[in-house]
């Protein structure tokens, strides 16, 4: 193959990839706004309110990126159903996925309302701890409705429908910011909730984004087609077991690293309420950040996941270089403005000059400028699991992740934290270590994995 036809096959995957990334890193990024806004409100409110959200939104994450890891192979399945003309199964795939949500939902809600007994019991401060305890209880209905719009965004995708999901979430966030702020501040003769406000407005956003997403899929084509909701009281092992095994495994690995991240709050709560704060504001923008990358990651694993299914093997190689190559593009413009101006940044949650922010603005900068860096090894790592994801290669980046972050990243920044006078920055220190081991091991199984695999099992 001469270098002119090579090119051509790269500008087409680079088309096919943006043509699926480019809608769901806007998506993703506008879910992520919300969450932004939200850190905002809480900024207005005061520390103490905002010192709140870093620990309770960091445990929605971890609920939220659980589902979206469970829900995943959903639409990897569906790719490569379609990758080898077989798409009479997909209905099946979709009912068992409401199975699995159902099954996950009832023990999650029990964990958000035994979470305050583990605040208390972590040494937060006490004024944090009844923040969230009214904050995660409200939270708590909202868990099945979002493992159910999961569902069916997943089916969207896989069905390469990004623009649709894109603007879904265009109409969604907009509404929730409004509500939030609503129930947050008491507007329009409700209530002034605070922190809970937050809980119930995303609660009441997620009913109702899962109601309507039902409604307007089965009256469309697509549902007339694929009949998703057609097998809802029909249990199918084949697939059920088939989303356990692909999926726990992803849901497992995301929830490992946000559950990270939650001890990594817990220990910044330790150090004090300054810490913490500066160390959600960095988060916020990372979370934000993060999202964009991601949607390489999905787009990687449907390219990756479509091209198996075709038995193409060299296809395969080029979705994944050629998604590696946008991800690290895109870290190397956002790291520009984390390490050189981290205080416009930071200005947009407080108010920089005032004498009682300073300890905050004096963190936030250091985190910001550690993650500017981290981001080039983060990208390449989710990369990495998106192509292995395509290949139903779940359980091993998963194992990576526990390892790398719990027993290499938390302990080396813990030990940081407490022989040096890095202080919170230790904690991003350890992270930033295991993110980087973990790059290369993810990297090096991908490289052996597509080499050996059999693609014609892949799909049967």
């Amino acid at each position: 193959m001469n270098s002119s036809s090579k090119f051509s096959l790269v500008l087409t995957e680079l088309k096919q990839s943006l043509h699926i990334a480019f809608p769901l890193i806007v998506t993703y990024v506008v879910q992520a706004s919300s969450a932004f806004v939200a850190t905002l409100m809480m900024a207005r409110l005061g520390k103490f309110e905002l010192a709140t959200v870093s620990l309770v939104w960091t445990l929605y994450l971890t609920v939220t990126v659980l589902f979206a890891g469970v829900f995943s192979p959903v639409s990897v399945l569906i790719a490569q159903q379609r990758g080898a003309k077989q798409e009479e199964d997909i209905p099946i795939i979709i009912s068992q996925s409401f199975v699995l949500s159902l099954l996950l939902s009832i023990p999650l809600m029990i964990l958000f309302w035994a979470a305050p007994f583990i605040l208390r019991w972590s040494g937060q401060n006490p004024q944090v701890v009844r923040l969230a305890t009214e904050m995660l209880y409200a939270l708590s209905w909202s868990i099945f409705p979002l493992a159910c719009s999961i569902v069916m965004t997943q089916f969207l995708i896989g069905l390469e429908k990004t623009r649709l999901v894109l603007l879904i979430n265009i109409l969604q966030v907009p509404c929730e910011i409004v509500v939030n702020y609503v129930l947050v501040f008491g507007k329009f003769g409700f209530p002034k909730l605070g922190v809970s406000g937050l809980g119930y407005g995303f609660t009441t956003i997620f009913i109702l984004v899962a109601t309507v997403l039902a409604i307007s899929i089965s009256y469309s084509s697509l549902g007339k087609r694929y009949r998703i909701f057609s097998h809802l009281w029909v249990l199918n092992k084949k697939y059920l077991f088939e989303l356990m095994r692909v999926g726990l495994p992803i849901g497992g690995m995301l929830a490992i690293e946000v559950g990270y991240g939650l001890a990594v709050a817990f220990l910044m709560g330790r150090i004090g309420v300054d810490v913490l704060a500066a160390h959600q504001i960095a988060m916020q923008y990372w979370n934000l950040s993060i999202n964009v990358y991601f949607g390489f990651s999905e787009a990687t694993a449907i390219r990756v996941g479509y091209e198996a299914g075709a038995n193409n093997r060299v296809g395969m190689q080029r979705a994944y270089f050629v998604n590696l190559g946008l991800g690290l593009f895109y870290v190397l413009i956002v790291g520009f403005f984390f390490f050189f101006f981290p205080e416009h940044l930071i200005a947009v949650d407080i108010n920089p000059q005032l004498p009682k922010y300073v300890v905050v603005v004096h963190w936030a900068e250091i985190f910001l400028a550690i993650c500017a860096f981290y981001q080039f090894f983060d990208s390449s790592r989710w990369i990495a699991i998106g192509a292995l994801r395509g290949l139903k290669d779940t359980t091993f980046p998963m194992l990576v992740s526990g390892i790398i972050f719990w027993f290499i990243g938390l302990p080396f920044g813990y030990w940081l934290v407490r022989v040096t006078h890095l202080g919170g920055a230790g904690l991003w220190w350890g992270t930033f270590i295991g993110g980087v081991i973990g790059l290369f091991i993810l990297t090096r199984r991908f490289y052996h994995t597509e080499k050996r695999i059999d693609l014609a099992k892949l799909v049967s």
